[in-house]
C-alpha cells in the first residue's frame, strides 16, 4: 500500500510540476514603454553638457545619443554633450522581449542675440591696390576735353579789364577760351599715410584762347595759344564714414604745368601778354581742380558705397528689406578697409516663441590684401536672414492636390494620388561649420500628410532633422550657397497606419520624397553690387580659418574690356 502510495504521490506531483510549467510558459513580457521629458522638442538650451532624462518601463536599458543612460526607479538620465547648432538628442530602449523604442527631439543649442538690433559688422569689405587701379581707369575715363569745353563756355570771358594807360583813352582786353585739347589722361590712386594720394596726368596739354579788345585805338582780335607737355593735378583724398554713409574728399589740391609755353606774338605790343596768359592759365587751372574735385571723389565714394550687397532669396518668395550702414573705413597701405552693420527684416504673420537668432562667437575674418576685391560675410548675417524669414512664418508651407499646389507624384509613395501637404518648422534653420565645412541644419520641421485613397491611412506626421553640407561660390554674379548630399534623422510622431510609431518611420524613411522636403528650404544667394562702369569677371568664395565667416574675392574690371 505504501508503495502504491508513493507512485501516487510521485504522479501527482509531476503532473502539478508540468501545470506550473505551463503557466510559466504563458507569461507575457510587456514591451517597453518610454518617454523623453527632457530636452523637450524645440527646447532653446545653451551649448555644452545638457541633462537628458525621461520616464521608462519594461526596458532592459537605455541610450541616449549613443551613450548609456542610468536607470532607477522608472526613469533614466544622462550627460548630452550639444555643440552650437541645432542637433537631435535621441533616446533608444531596449525592450525585455528585445523590442527597439526611440524619441528624437530636435533642439537649438548656443549663445542668441535679438533679432530686431543690426549685426554690427556684419560684412567687412578691402578694395586693394588693384580695385584701386580699375576706379582710377574709371575715372580717366572721364576726363575729356568736350567736358572741359563744354564747361568753359560758362568762364567766358576768362579774362576782362579796362582803364587808361600813359595819359591815353581807356584801354580794354578781354580773353575768351576757344579750345582745349590733350591726350587721354592717367589717374592714379594709391595709400599713403593714412589717406588716399590722387595724381592726375593729362598729357600733350593745349588751350587756345580769342584775344580782343581797344589798345590805344587799335581793334585787335587775336589768337593766342598756351601749351605744356603735361598738366599734373596731385592731392590727398579722405575716405571715412558718417552717419552709416561713405564721404569721400578732396584735400590739397594742386596743379604743375611741366614745360609750359604760349605764343603771344599777335597781341599788339607786348601789352598785356604776361597778364593775360597768366590769367587764362589760372583760370584752365581752376577748371582742372574742380573737375577732379567735381568727379573724383563723388565716384569713388559712389563705388565704395554701391558695394553694400543686395539680398536675395528663392526660399521664401517674399520682400526682403535689407538696411545696412557703414561703421568704420579705414585707409592701410593695401587699400581701403570697411565695415558694415547689417540687418534684415521680412514682413510675414509667423507667429514663434523663440531666445533669439543664432549668434557666433565674436572673431575678426583675416579679409584678402591681394585680390582686387575681398570681403568676409560673417554668419551672424546670414544666420539672421534665416531666423527672419523662419520667424516671419515662410517656412510654414500649406498644400493640396485639389487647387494643383501639390503635385500628385509627391503622394505616390503613400499610395495615394489625392490630399494635402503642411510643413511646420518650430526652430529656425542655421549655418554652422564643422570640420572646416560649412552645413545647414535644421530640426523639428513638421511635415503632415493626409491622403484621401492610400490603403496605408488616412494621417502621417513626421517631425525632420536634417544637416546638409553647404557649398559656397560664385555664380552668375551671385554668391550662392548650394546644398549637397543630406544627413537626415526622422521619427513618425503620429499616424494612422495600424503599426508602432518605430516600424512606420523605417517604412517612411525608405519611401518618403527627403529631396522635396529640402526643396523646402530653397536656396540662399546674395547678388553682387553692380558698380557703374566696373564689372566683377571672376572670383572665389571659401570659410575663413576661424570658422565663423565666408570670404569673397573677387577681380574688377572696366565694363566691356
Amino acid at each position: 500500500m505504501y508503495q502504491r502510495m508513493g507512485v501516487g504521490l510521485v504522479m501527482a506531483l509531476a503532473v502539478i510540476g508540468c501545470k506550473d510549467k505551463e503557466e510559466e510558459a504563458k507569461v507575457v513580457v510587456s514591451p517597453p514603454k518610454m518617454v523623453l521629458l527632457s530636452p523637450e522638442q524645440a527646447d532653446w538650451l545653451e551649448a555644452g553638457t545638457v541633462e537628458a532624462k525621461g520616464d521608462v518601463t519594461d526596458a532592459s536599458g537605455v541610450t541616449v545619443n549613443g551613450g548609456a543612460a542610468v536607470m532607477k526607479g522608472g526613469e533614466f538620465r544622462a550627460d548630452v554633450q550639444l555643440l552650437r547648432g541645432v542637433s537631435v538628442v535621441e533616446a533608444v530602449a531596449t525592450g525585455k522581449n528585445g523590442d527597439i523604442l526611440f524619441k528624437r527631439n530636435g533642439v537649438i543649442a548656443g549663445d542668441y542675440a535679438d533679432p530686431d538690433e543690426q549685426v554690427e559688422s556684419a560684412m567687412k569689405l578691402r578694395v586693394n591696390q588693384g580695385g584701386l587701379d580699375e576706379v582710377s581707369a574709371l575715372a580717366a575715363s572721364y576726363i575729356d576735353p568736350e567736358l572741359l569745353n563744354a564747361a568753359v563756355l560758362d568762364l567766358n570771358p576768362v579774362y576782362e579789364d579796362s582803364y587808361g594807360i600813359w595819359g591815353w583813352d581807356a584801354v580794354t582786353i578781354a580773353a575768351d577760351v576757344t579750345e582745349i585739347s590733350f591726350g587721354p589722361a592717367e589717374i592714379s590712386i594709391a595709400p599713403k599715410g593714412g589717406q588716399l594720394e590722387l595724381v592726375a596726368a593729362i598729357p600733350d596739354f593745349w588751350v587756345d584762347a580769342r584775344a580782343y579788345g581797344d589798345v590805344i585805338g587799335y581793334d585787335f582780335d587775336v589768337i593766342v595759344s598756351m601749351s605744356a607737355s603735361e598738366a599734373t593735378i596731385s592731392g590727398m583724398l579722405s575716405v571715412g564714414a558718417n552717419d552709416g554713409a561713405i564721404e569721400v574728399s578732396l584735400n590739397s589740391a594742386a596743379v604743375e604745368l611741366q614745360d609750359f609755353s604760349y605764343d603771344t606774338d599777335l597781341l599788339p605790343g607786348e601789352i598785356e601778354s604776361y597778364i593775360l596768359v597768366d590769367t587764362i592759365r589760372s583760370t584752365i587751372e581752376t577748371m582742372l581742380v574742380d573737375q577732379i574735385l567735381t568727379m573724383v571723389p563723388a565716384l569713388l565714394q559712389d563705388t565704395l558705397s554701391g558695394l553694400a550687397p543686395t539680398f536675395s532669396t528663392e526660399l521664401l518668395g517674399a520682400e526682403v528689406e535689407l538696411a545696412y550702414a557703414f561703421d568704420k573705413v579705414d585707409v592701410d597701405d593695401d587699400g581701403i578697409a570697411l565695415t558694415l552693420d547689417m540687418d534684415v527684416s521680412i514682413d510675414g504673420n509667423g507667429d514663434k516663441s523663440y531666445k533669439g537668432y543664432l549668434e557666433a562667437p565674436k572673431s575678426d575674418a583675416e579679409v584678402d590684401t591681394h585680390a582686387d576685391l575681398a570681403g568676409a560675410i560673417s554668419d551672424d548675417f546670414m544666420n539672421l536672414a534665416m531666423f527672419q524669414a523662419w520667424r516671419a512664418g515662410m517656412l510654414d508651407l500649406s498644400m493640396n492636390t485639389d487647387d494643383g499646389s501639390l503635385d500628385a507624384l509627391i503622394l505616390l509613395p503613400f499610395h495615394a494620388t489625392e490630399g494635402s501637404l503642411a510643413v511646420r518648422a518650430d526652430l529656425p534653420p542655421v549655418l554652422v561649420e564643422r570640420d572646416g565645412a560649412l552645413l545647414a541644419q535644421v530640426a523639428e520641421l513638421i511635415v503632415r500628410v493626409e491622403t484621401k485613397d492610400s490603403d496605408l491611412g488616412s494621417y502621417l506626421e513626421v517631425a525632420v532633422a536634417a544637416e546638409v553640407p553647404v557649398e559656397v561660390g560664385l555664380e552668375d554674379s551671385e554668391l550662392a550657397l548650394a546644398i549637397g548630399d543630406p544627413l537626415i534623422v526622422l521619427e513618425v510622431r503620429d499616424s494612422d497606419w495600424g503599426a508602432s510609431n518605430e516600424a512606420t518611420t523605417k517604412l517612411v524613411e525608405e519611401t518618403l520624397p527627403l529631396e522635396m522636403l529640402l526643396g523646402l528650404l530653397g536656396n540662399l544667394s546674395f547678388e553682387l553690387p553692380s558698380l557703374l562702369g566696373l564689372s566683377f569677371d571672376e572670383g572665389e568664395a571659401s570659410r575663413d580659418e576661424g570658422g565663423f565667416h565666408t570670404l569673397v574675392e573677387v577681380e574688377m574690371a572696366l565694363s566691356g574690356d
